[in-house]
C-alpha cells in the first residue's frame, strides 16, 4: 500500500546561535523548501518513516558567512527531510 499524503508538523524546531529576529525568517525557509522537498520527491519517498516521529535530530551544519535567513531555512529544511527519509526518529 502507498503512502498517498504526507503531513508534516513542527511543534518545536531548536535552532541555537541565531538572532532572534531571524527566527521567523528561518522557520519559513525551513516550511517553503520542505514543502518544495516532499512536493519533488513524492510521498512514496516517506514510505519507510514511521507513522508519528515524537523528535528528530537533524544534526549540525555550518552555515556560510553572510548566509540569510532563507538560506539557513533551507539548509535546516534539507536536514530535516534527509532524516525524514531515512525512517529516523523517535516514535
Amino acid at each position: 500500500m502507498g503512502v498517498n499524503r504526507v503531513h508534516v508538523q513542527i511543534d518545536e524546531l531548536v535552532l541555537d546561535g541565531f538572532a532572534a529576529v531571524d527566527r521567523v525568517l528561518i522557520a519559513e525557509g525551513v516550511r517553503q523548501e520542505l514543502a518544495r522537498l516532499i512536493g519533488v520527491q513524492g510521498s512514496a519517498h516517506f514510505r519507510d518513516t514511521p507513522a508519528r516521529v515524537a523528535s528528530l535530530d537533524a544534526g549540525s551544519f555550518a552555515v556560510t558567512p553572510g548566509a540569510n535567513a532563507g538560506d539557513i531555512g533551507r539548509r535546516v529544511a534539507h536536514a530535516v527531510n534527509r532524516e525524514l527519509t531515512k525512517g529516523r526518529g523517535k516514535t
